[in-house]
């Protein structure tokens, strides 16, 4: 039975954080960023710890084929993850670009007003 719960366990969060990627392109907002990485940690750990108790209980035959399941589920959520990375990297970028140029002073050029604060002589 609690094999059975565990493979039920699986599947949903693995649909659970593959139809991630799609929020993660609609989310523009910081927390729905910070919100949005803390489920995929604690879901792909659940997920991580269900795979190895299915394949270490599974037979010979089986193990081949889970462990090969695993290694592209695994694959695409490091996809998902990349895109979270990148997304928040942008959005921060932008955020200061636009921080930066609202601070500068009317005589600065526009090379200074992009640079951050403290990269400013």
């Amino acid at each position: 039975m609690r094999w059975k719960g565990r493979v039920h366990r699986i599947r949903k969060c693995a649909v659970d954080l593959l139809s991630m990627e799609d929020d993660l392109i609609d989310a523009e907002e910081e927390d729905g960023w910070e919100l949005t990485g803390s489920e995929l940690r604690l879901k792909s750990t659940f997920l991580y710890c269900d795979l190895h108790r299915v394949i270490s209980g599974a037979g010979e035959e089986r193990k081949k084929a889970l462990t090969l399941l695993a290694d592209k589920l695994f694959y695409r959520l490091e996809r998902v993850t990349r895109l979270l990375l990148f997304s928040v990297t942008t959005s921060v970028t932008r955020f200061w670009m636009k921080l930066s140029r609202a601070e500068a002073s009317p005589g600065q050029t526009s090379a200074t007003a992009t640079q951050p604060m403290c990269c400013r002589n």
